[in-house]
């Protein structure tokens, strides 16, 4: 098993899209629930790999 990658949102980001449409597109892209939480007003989470703004934008 590796080690998961840590993502952090920026702040406009954060605000543009929801936690939990987050959530929802994160448990589409990797098949598996993945907990989002904000820190300092940006969205923090760990994945298996990193997310590309493409891909959750």
């Amino acid at each position: 098993m590796s080690t998961p990658f840590r993502n952090v949102l920026s702040e406009a980001l954060s605000d543009y899209i929801a936690m939990e449409d987050l959530e929802v597109r994160l448990r589409f892209l990797f098949q598996q629930p993945i907990q989002v939480r904000s820190q300092s007003g940006r969205y923090v989470f760990d994945a298996p790999r990193e997310v590309k703004l493409e891909e959750i934008a």
